[in-house]
């Protein structure tokens, strides 16, 4: 079966296929929550145009998808082809600001990959506003990750390639980056937004 997440009622529309989700129905059972997995919530994030309002929010559910408690089986919601695919009735937007939930500092390679919780915009990332330091005090040594190269992609990792000069440092000082007790990341306010623009 399939359930597809499409910008409008258009039989065909490309959309987002949603691969992992979970349901639950309460009494009198005629609700369904269907709780989206990261995947899928970050392919919808990064289509345009999707999701955004009830304008461009519609949900198709191909036959067999879902049944009722006599085991009937769901009847494709095109089997009446000029309904087409079912339009939202409200859609929520998503405020949340995405967060770094860890990041990798590879002396080696030269680089720091970043985690986010969500999939950032790639063009707002601006690593002027990253910063490691030795400790979690702020007056610590600290290094300034400006200059640093990356690939611009919308994603949950990125990858920052450090300047030589600031590889050259942390080497040479051994006071920040020696170990994970001496290595922390701060960034400001601006240092990054979501897809959203969170």
């Amino acid at each position: 079966y399939l359930i597809q997440l499409q910008p409008n009622a258009t039989n065909g529309s490309a959309g987002v296929i949603l691969t992992s989700i979970s349901a639950s129905a309460p009494s009198p059972y005629t609700e369904v929550t269907l709780q989206l997995s990261a995947a899928d919530l970050n392919a919808i994030k990064n289509t345009p145009d999707l999701a955004t309002s009830v304008q461009n929010t519609y949900l198709y559910m191909s036959d067999g998808a879902a049944s009722d408690r006599s085991g009937n089986l769901l009847l494709s919601t095109y089997f009446n082809a000029t309904a087409g695919a079912i339009q939202a009735t409200t859609v929520i937007p998503d405020t949340t600001p995405p967060t770094v939930q860890s990041f990798v500092l590879d002396m080696d390679a030269g680089a720091v990959l970043l985690t986010f919780s969500e999939f950032i915009n790639g063009t707002t990332l601006l690593p002027s506003s990253f910063t490691l330091f030795s400790s979690v005090n702020p007056s610590s040594v600290s290094v300034s990750l400006a200059g640093s190269a990356f690939t611009v992609v919308n994603s949950d990792q990125i990858a920052l390639t450090l300047p030589q000069g600031t590889l050259d440092f942390i080497k040479a000082n051994q006071t920040v980056g020696t170990s994970v007790n001496s290595t922390y990341l701060g960034h400001t306010a601006s240092a990054y937004y979501d897809l959203p623009g969170n």
